[in-house]
């Protein structure tokens, strides 16, 4: 009983020594990678524009560390009413944190925090009862 008891303790212990290790390859293969985030600001403006479904545009793009966790800062943010159009919403920064754990379990960036600064928004209301933010249309429940 107590040979098994010291075989499953040192495989615990082999298990947890890879874990470690593991953690600060991640960390250190992160530190190394961030500083390049800036020079992928086109495809990173693609990437928002598909999810939001309007152009977006980004001044610049600043990366960091706070603790333990990655953080990507993105300068004058614009998201336009089309690709020449007028800006439907301006924030001065976005600033993402990313959770290293649950990317590491994830195997992909997983955001933690999103901090959204210098915005001003405009809710309208047009003659046939459509809802819009900053002029992007919002769509509402029907009897609203």
């Amino acid at each position: 009983m107590l040979r098994a008891l010291r075989w499953l303790f040192g495989k615990l212990w082999l298990l947890a020594a890879i874990a470690v290790i593991l953690a600060a390859v991640a960390t250190v293969t992160a530190r190394q990678m961030l500083p390049l985030v800036p020079q992928y600001k086109a495809e990173i403006e693609q990437a928002a524009s598909s999810a939001l479904g309007r152009p977006v545009r980004i001044g610049r793009i600043q990366v960091g560390w706070s603790w333990l966790s990655p953080q990507v800062r993105l300068r004058d943010v614009r998201i336009l009413q089309s690709a020449r159009g007028a800006v439907s919403l301006r924030l001065s920064s976005v600033s993402v944190g990313f959770d290293i754990l649950r990317s590491l379990m994830q195997w992909r960036p997983v955001p933690g925090v999103v901090l959204l600064r210098g915005m001003r928004l405009k809710l309208a209301r047009d003659s046939q009862g459509r809802v819009s933010l900053s002029g992007l249309p919002l769509a509402m429940p029907t009897g609203v």
